[in-house]
């Protein structure tokens, strides 16, 4: 029997603590539900009316959260842009290294005379 992650729906097996590939941990405990908000059903009149420390202490509604999709895709991205970067630092290494050879190391140049 298999454990199917919630965040990404990746299978992995059964007892696991965590999802084989997001790494999201299973059995954790859903958040609570924020309570109503108590201003939802006011008219603009209404609204107007209430002291200014009512509005200020009404919650706001939380941010919207990312797609499960959204992680592996930022990690792709990322490995992506690594292997470019260490691509593109190769090969201006051994175009360097073409256009200026080692100097021979047995001879030694003389230094100009002052």
């Amino acid at each position: 029997m298999s454990v199917w992650c919630p965040s990404c729906g990746f299978e992995s097996p059964d007892g696991a603590p965590w999802c084989d590939f997001c790494k999201e941990p299973f059995g954790k405990k859903p958040k609570p539900a924020p309570p109503p908000n108590p201003l939802a059903g006011l008219s603009k009149e209404q609204l107007l009316e209430l002291p200014a420390e009512t509005l200020l202490k009404a919650e706001e509604p939380p941010p919207p959260s990312a797609p499960p999709w959204l992680r592996p895709l930022t990690w792709a991205m990322l490995v992506i842009w690594l292997a470019l970067g260490g691509l593109a630092l190769w090969s201006l290494h051994s175009r360097y290294s073409e256009q200026h050879p080692p100097a021979p190391s047995g001879s030694a140049r003389p230094l100009p005379n002052q």
